[in-house]
């Protein structure tokens, strides 16, 4: 917390310092969440697109204007920005995905026994995430997402399922992205009888979308026919689908589905495998990374924020390999390779794989190339799951549930 409020008063110091104060921050897709939840708190429809169109215009978006096509259990996270000015509400927006990017970093250093002397080396790695860095400067809301998998991950290893559930609601603000791990999450609950999660994750969509018809009471309705009449089928996303679409026939929307079906059957036989050995901290990096890279839609680079959750499983498994093998060599020769010492427990290999690939993806941003071309970052980070991962590390922590079977 101390560390975003720094983090806030030095943006606005600086946009102060540049002469043009708030004007000075391109507000770009927050600008769709603002515009929303005005029209949300007035009573009107926030899929209207004539009425988002004259809001942006109007905040100075001078681009096409941008739906929200999140679900209705979404609103009340944006209806806030319905009560205060655009520019105002940007630098609140901004705060809060900040804080929810810090909490995240900290709730993934419990549920993988990150020691507490390590947990700034997380936070230093979140934070050189491109895809983290993005959704801040474009004002997704991705880092809730985030926020989301780690609270689901700590509290269904503290066996809280309830809140646990509720936590995964988060996860539903782009539930596409993330269709796999809905499935694996019903049969896996199904499996071992823990009702609560489900049960917590109904309760809070329930809620969240009785407070959209608090506001708007056809909202249901309305965004179903936003979503059949305007879907998003002019954006190229950086998903197969897509690939498929450009290979085939542009115009055929529905071939962005296709790879949704072998998704499901790889999370068929993943689950199968590990049917006597689930456990949702080593196997839900695999389970997401398989859901957006089959993704329908989306995945969009910051998107891909969700994805951190798999840096952090590969950082436990480094401090744990590090502890076992690396620092008793470390102790006993100051002059040890540098693969043995690395930096933070984290090895060298790792280190330099997370920086190329970070490299790699500004230079992409620095000459301006389309979102599309970032379709290679998911595969780069299953590369990195299986390279740097070792599941037995992550089986033997001492707060893994014993009695948690697979999807399977």
């Amino acid at each position: 917390m101390i560390a975003a409020l720094l983090g806030a008063v030095a943006l606005f110091a600086f946009q102060q310092n540049a002469g043009g104060g708030l004007e000075k921050l391109p507000m770009q897709d927050y600008v769709e969440y603002w515009a929303a939840g005005q029209l949300l708190a007035r009573g009107d429809n926030p899929y209207d697109e004539a009425g988002i169109k004259a809001l942006e215009t109007a905040a100075g978006r001078e681009e096409e204007p941008i739906l929200m096509w999140n679900p209705p259990w979404v609103l009340p996270f944006v209806v806030p920005l319905g009560w205060v000015e655009a520019r105002k509400g940007h630098l609140f927006w901004l705060g809060v995905q900040l804080l929810a990017l810090l909490a995240s970093a900290s709730l993934l250093a419990r549920a993988y026994g990150i020691e507490p002397d390590r947990r700034l080396v997380m936070v230093a790695l979140l934070f050189t995430f491109v895809p983290a860095c993005v959704s801040l400067i474009t004002g997704q809301i991705s880092p809730l997402m985030l926020l989301g998998v780690a609270g689901f991950l700590v509290l269904v290893q503290q066996r809280r399922d309830l809140l646990a559930g509720m936590a995964a609601s988060l996860i539903g603000i782009k539930p596409h992205l993330a269709l796999l791990f809905w499935i694996a999450l019903v049969v896996w609950t199904l499996r071992t009888r823990r009702w609560g999660v489900i049960a917590g994750g109904v309760f809070a969509g329930l809620a969240l979308t009785a407070i959209a018809m608090g506001f708007r009471p056809g909202i249901l309705g309305e965004y179903w026919q936003t979503l059949h009449a305007s879907p998003p089928s002019q954006y190229s996303s950086p998903t197969l689908g897509m690939v498929l679409r450009l290979l085939i026939d542009k115009d055929r929307f529905e071939l962005q589905f296709v790879p949704v079906l072998p998704g499901i059957a790889w999370l068929m036989w993943f689950g199968w495998r590990h049917r006597n050995d689930w456990d949702w901290g080593g196997h839900l990096p695999a389970v997401l990374l398989g859901s957006m890279l089959t993704a329908a839609y989306g995945a969009w680079l910051f998107d891909l924020t969700v994805l951190f959750v798999v840096v952090g499983s590969v950082f436990s498994v480094q401090c744990s390999v590090f502890r076992k093998s690396g620092e008793s060599q470390v102790s006993a020769s100051p002059s040890g390779s540098l693969r043995e010492r690395g930096v933070g427990g984290v090895g060298w290999p790792f280190l330099a794989y997370h920086a190329l690939l970070n490299a790699i993806a500004l230079v992409q941003l620095w000459v301006g190339g389309e979102y599309l071309y970032f379709i290679w970052i998911t595969p780069v980070l299953i590369g990195a799951n299986l390279l740097f991962g070792d599941r037995r590390t992550i089986r033997n922590r001492p707060d893994r549930a014993t009695d948690t079977p697979s999807p399977a």
